[in-house]
């Protein structure tokens, strides 16, 4: 796979600057997933020795696993809410570290996690863990929350969460209500500390009254991305930096799950300025909504326009400390591509990535995705191997599986 030459400009570095290294993803492995659902709602998830758990989010279909090689294990998980199931509508799955114990976080029964150990025997449920409290020296930093979102699970008896539903209990003059933050706290919501406060959110403006039921998508904010590595040891932020008269740059933000900066560096990718015509050709299409006058809406949107804008969405970190930035391919809407940068915050290389598969797990050496099919139904796992050498991908081997089958052979 190689890069159109005018995608190649827009991961270009600066003037001057050697431009990043062409890689290849060479298909390695293909394996079938049958699941009967919308491709939208299909659960998949990749764990640390390549292991792949498949559901449909909030169903009772159960949820099977599979082995790297698309093998299916001797066990499979039920779900719903039948007597026989301890799980009720699985919407997150992950595991802890590079351990063989897999978490599930469940919208049914009280909002459980709970943790499956390697034979697929639900060994620990947390009950309740969206009862989110500070201990009670920090209660006038932190209130009390009554639900979050699940980000990663360490091995530590600690968790990464994005609080949310704050309860007004007592005064916290030092909690910003108005940020997104991600909290450290024990597996049964003690907070621990804050870890780092997430990117606002820019693209849009939600209106939710006067009569008025309408979100603006602004084409020309400056996005701002977040994502938290698997096992929860790194948080990374990618952000346009510089201000209305700098030239404008990428940055990325990388934190420990202490809150530390690893690294924080200007990536060598292209940005275009805003041009103003464009900016009020697109105000000048709004118009009035309920309550809400056409001037008051172009005013919303053109506080939320920047000077420079870019290709990026998204950001994606390995298991290995590996992050991958997503970029748009203008010039070729079937593909887009990919900045390696290494734990260390350096630029590995580049690869293009076909539009119509999602990334579900990255790494400098691997890449996996999850190809929709033509009626978008679920169907096909893809791992790649990252070639810096290979001119030609050769065909990639398949493993039909099926998440609603019986497995009938123990994992490898």
């Amino acid at each position: 796979m190689r890069l159109h030459p005018i995608a190649l400009a827009l991961i270009t570095a600066t003037a001057g600057a050697q431009a990043p290294r062409q890689l290849t993803l060479v298909p390695d492995r293909k394996i079938e997933i049958k699941i009967n659902g919308n491709a939208r709602d299909v659960l998949l998830a990749v764990g640390p020795k390549g292991q792949i758990a498949a559901t449909i989010r909030y169903t009772g279909q159960g949820i099977s696993v599979f082995d790297s090689t698309g093998k299916p294990y001797a066990w499979r998980l039920l779900t719903g809410r039948g007597d026989s199931s301890e799980i009720g509508m699985p919407m997150r799955i992950s595991w802890i570290g590079q351990s063989d114990t897999m978490w599930v976080a469940d919208a049914a029964f009280d909002g459980q996690i709970v943790l499956v150990d390697g034979a697929g025997k639900v060994f620990k449920s947390l009950e309740n863990p969206s009862w989110i409290h500070p201990s009670w020296g920090e209660r006038r930093k932190f209130p009390v929350f009554g639900r979050m979102q699940l980000l990663s699970m360490r091995g530590d008896q600690t968790m990464l969460i994005i609080p949310s539903r704050p309860k007004s209990l007592l005064d916290t003059p030092g909690y910003n209500r108005s940020a997104t933050q991600v909290l450290r706290t024990t597996w049964d919501g003690a907070i621990r500390s804050s870890v780092a406060t997430l990117p606002v959110e820019n693209r849009s403006v939600q209106l939710r009254a006067n009569g008025c039921n309408y979100v603006i998508g602004v084409p020309f904010a400056p996005a701002s991305f977040w994502d938290v590595a698997p096992d929860g040891s790194r948080i990374a932020m990618v952000s346009m930096a510089g201000g209305k008269s700098d030239s404008g740059a990428v940055r990325l933000t990388m934190l420990s799950d202490r809150g530390d900066t690893v690294f924080a560096r200007s990536l060598p990718l292209s940005v275009e300025r805003v041009q103003p015509q464009k900016v009020d050709e697109f105000l000048a299409g709004l118009h009035s909504c309920g309550g809400f006058t056409a001037e008051q809406l172009r005013d919303s949107a053109k506080s939320r326009v920047g000077t420079f804008t870019s290709n990026v969405s998204g950001v994606m970190i390995g298991r290995d400390q590996t992050t991958w930035v997503l970029l748009r391919n203008p010039a070729a809407p079937t593909e887009r591509n990919a900045l390696i940068v290494d734990a260390k915050g350096e630029v590995v290389g580049t690869a293009t990535l076909q539009q119509n598969e999602n990334p579900l797990a990255v790494g400098r050496d691997y890449y996996w995705s999850f190809e929709q099919g033509k009626t978008r139904m679920g169907s096909t796992l893809i791992r790649y191997r990252v070639d810096p050498n290979a001119k030609a991908a050769p065909p990639a081997r398949s493993a039909p599986t099926s998440a609603s089958s019986k497995p009938s052979r123990p994992p490898e």
